[in-house]
């Protein structure tokens, strides 16, 4: 049910925001189309919506085909990867106009920030990167959910990169494809070191001998 949510309010968002960002490197707060309002916050809000949409169509071609998942990844193929993960390529512009949306409201709202960036990876993207983090966050929720069913898979990305990632992110790709890429990465390296502790902490209580204190 969560996951019919996500897709309808993605197929909104693709709509709503059927442009194309081109290779635009101008994140000035003196931009006529930023408004300086709380719209910061419902943007992020819904870049982090469209970027679990987007994690749900690659964990469910990587549970459909690992092999050839990570094989399609290995090889940059990006027809090939549409193809696996059925993925619509106006998910990719939904993310970038997101992301480059909510940059230049932060930067609006906060001009004296420096853009620090955290988890940027190497903010020179590409499909092999993206293949590997799938299938290491993927594999850490297997277990998750075996021993925690409540666990959300839909929805693993909660915790929200600094602005400088998307920044580093902007610098150094020039195409939708490349910065949704990165942006993504972004969140995936982020939220994957929660995943992974949580993963650990499971796995720990669930040892025989484990001290269970009492209530």
């Amino acid at each position: 049910m969560k996951k019919s949510f996500l897709i309808v309010g993605a197929i909104a968002l693709f709509v709503t925001l059927g442009i194309i960002v081109a290779c635009n490197k101008e994140f000035s707060p003196k931009n006529d189309e930023i408004v300086a309002t709380k719209s910061y916050t419902n943007t992020q809000q819904q870049l982090t919506a469209a970027v679990n949409v987007f994690w749900q169509y690659c964990r469910d071609a990587y549970r459909n085909h690992p092999n050839d998942f990570i094989s399609i990844c290995n090889s940059n193929s990006l027809s090939n990867f549409f193809s696996i993960t059925n993925m619509p390529p106006a998910l990719f512009d939904t993310i970038a106009v997101l992301s480059n949306r909510s940059l230049k409201e932060y930067i609006q709202e906060n001009p004296d920030s420096t853009l620090v960036g955290d988890s940027c990876h190497t903010c020179i993207p590409t499909l092999a990167d993206l293949g590997y983090r799938v299938a290491q966050m993927c594999d850490d929720i297997e277990v998750i959910l075996a021993l925690d069913k409540s666990f959300d898979d839909d929805y693993p990305c909660t915790v929200t990169p600094k602005e400088g990632c998307k920044y580093n992110c902007s610098l150094r790709t020039c195409n939708n494809v490349q910065y949704t890429i990165c942006v993504t990465l972004c969140f995936m390296d982020l939220n994957s070191i929660s995943i992974q502790e949580y993963r650990e902490y499971l796995e720990a209580i669930a040892q025989p001998g484990f001290p269970n204190f009492p209530k």
